[in-house]
């Protein structure tokens, strides 16, 4: 599947979900009308544009360094790489080992 297409699937189910559950808490829950009007509303803006944020950030990769310590979201990511090097190992020279005293 290419990008398009998994962000198109992720709209979608976004979208239906956040419906459904806006859809149930206006039928069910809310009996005031000044509260389902305001809470429709809602539900449409966020239909729109929850989905839309979620699946258009895969989109447009950000090409900056990360720190290790990151939010949740970007250690989730497929492009991260870990790069060992070899170093040099310095030898140091030890004292020698004191000898020790004769036995009388």
């Amino acid at each position: 599947m290419s990008t398009e297409t998994i962000t198109s699937i992720n709209f979608i189910v976004h979208s239906l979900v956040i419906g459904a559950v806006a859809w149930l808490l206006v039928r069910f829950v809310i009996r005031d009308a000044l509260r389902r009007c305001i809470l429709a509303n809602l539900a449409v803006l966020m239909c729109l544009y929850s989905p839309f944020d979620i699946s258009m950030r895969d989109l447009f990769p950000t090409k900056q360094h990360v720190p290790v310590l990151s939010p949740l979201r970007e250690t989730f990511e497929h492009d991260w790489r870990v790069k060992v090097e070899p170093q040099k190992v310095i030898v140091t020279p030890t004292a020698a080992p004191a000898a020790a005293p004769p036995w009388n």
